[in-house]
């Protein structure tokens, strides 16, 4: 330290600023509104400082460093882990704990790799690797322990979601879910053809629900790809062959979505109707609606009905996965918006029934090496192709820089006669919010 003092940056902040040197030069450092810095900082003591260097006015300066006495100092001539942290919590105080717990704990943890393997593949143990990723020497060595640990924590997210899998498959499934009725029927009423993307996809379905075991599959593509039309054909094979089967959505109006889609489908105008008598089912088809903004009576009536077998697919929101709803004859679970629920909620649901066959589907695209890692216990199906006459998706991106370039582009659509959305994020999820 060359000299320290108390400095003021305009009439009302005041801040510190030091001047330090080393074999190297010299280096201003400015600690705004922390005037107690100086007085902590006195000329000859050595210090470490971190941080970011610019250029100011023709010389070198960093600005709101972190800072230590060098004789106590963790960080003196290596490299220094940055944490996520928060207000009140400090870096220096932040990596002293991360130390401390890393040197009392690393070498208790077990670790999932065989001691064989490691030797085989040049693998350090766990606790070394962890010792070296909080306290590197030089990048090198870091980034090879990051890379070790990264592939014991994918081992451990595929091991999980393995073990889930065997457990949802443990047991026999609903019984085999013939779709040669029903199915076909459905899809010749449909005004279009399905495309050969949903006809691959509803195959790979088909193909599992008439499986010993419960089918566990992911279906993704984008929107306006047909994913419901294929999920209406899933759930229909379920009650040709009298089961129940249920669709849940993330919010009250995307399941009132669904609802007026399906009702649509049936010969219902898209109506919030119940009872249905399409030409070409050999009986009236019963499908109910339950969301959270539903009246205690009008609840109580949709579980009654559906306890009673009284419903052949419900369609809802979290509201199905109450404990009071009852689904004895469940077959197949449809899952809607599948980021939006856990590992959770899907066992719930999956306790409404005996063993029930689940579908999942997303319309955010995941490729495969990242479904195979976090969906591993899913078998995936990807719609990729349009139907005729859907226009492609365009999207752009801008900075909030750009807003005004945004707005005008959206001016000139509305003078147009069309309309657009501003879509603005919620503090927390809710859905009666999203639906309103």
């Amino acid at each position: 330290i060359d000299s320290a003092k108390v400095q003021r940056f305009g009439r009302r902040f005041g801040g510190s600023e030091a001047i330090l040197s080393d074999s190297s030069g010299t280096l201003k450092v400015v600690w705004f509104n922390m005037p107690f810095v100086a007085k902590a900082l006195k000329a000859g003591e050595r210090i470490v400082v971190s941080g970011r260097i610019r250029h100011y006015r023709g010389r070198l300066q960093m600005d709101n460093p972190e800072w230590e006495p060098f004789d106590e100092s963790m960080a003196a001539g290596r490299l220094v882990p940055v944490y996520s942290s928060t207000q009140g919590l400090g870096q220096r105080t932040l990596r002293r704990l991360v130390q401390t717990a890393v040197k009392n704990v690393a070498a208790k943890l077990p670790d999932p790799l065989p001691e064989r393997w490691r030797e085989l593949e040049g693998f350090d143990p766990l606790a070394d690797a962890l010792r070296t990723y909080h306290a590197p020497l030089n990048w090198g060595v870091m980034g090879r322990a990051r890379k070790q640990l990264a592939l014991r924590e994918f081992l451990a997210i595929q091991a999980a979601v393995l073990m889930r899998r065997a457990e949802w498959q443990e047991g026999q499934a609903a019984p085999n879910l013939e779709y040669r009725d029903g199915v076909r029927e459905y899809l010749d009423s449909l005004p279009f053809k399905l495309t050969g993307s949903q006809s691959d996809a509803l195959d790979d379905i088909l193909h599992d629900i008439r499986g010993p075991r419960p089918m566990l599959r992911l279906l993704q593509g984008d929107v306006g790809s047909g994913k419901t039309v294929v999920a209406i054909a899933s759930m229909l094979a379920a009650v040709r062959n009298g089961y129940q089967a249920v669709l849940m959505a993330p919010t009250e109006i995307l399941a009132e979505q669904h609802y007026r889609t399906l009702t649509a489908m049936l010969g219902g105008e898209g109506a919030l109707e119940s009872v249905f008598a399409p030409s070409w089912f050999p009986r009236p088809l019963r499908a109910l609606l339950l969301t959270g903004s539903l009246s205690a009576a009008e609840k109580r009536q949709v579980r009654g009905d559906t306890a009673n077998e009284g419903a052949d697919i419900v369609i809802g929101t979290h509201a199905l996965l109450e404990k009071d709803l009852a689904i004895p004859r469940l077959g197949l679970a449809v899952i809607d918006e599948q980021h939006r629920f856990g590992v959770m909620q899907r066992a719930k649901l999956r306790q409404k029934g005996a063993n029930p066959h689940l579908l999942v589907m997303t319309a955010t695209p995941i490729p495969r090496t990242l479904a195979l890692t976090v969906y591993g216990d899913l078998e995936v199906t990807t719609i990729d192709e349009l139907p005729p006459g859907r226009k492609p998706i365009e999207t752009t991106w801008v900075t909030p820089l750009e807003r005004d370039f945004a707005y005008a582009a959206v001016r000139q659509r509305l003078s147009r006669g069309e309309q657009a959305f501003v879509i603005c994020p919620l503090v927390e999820e809710s859905e009666a919010l999203d639906a309103r």
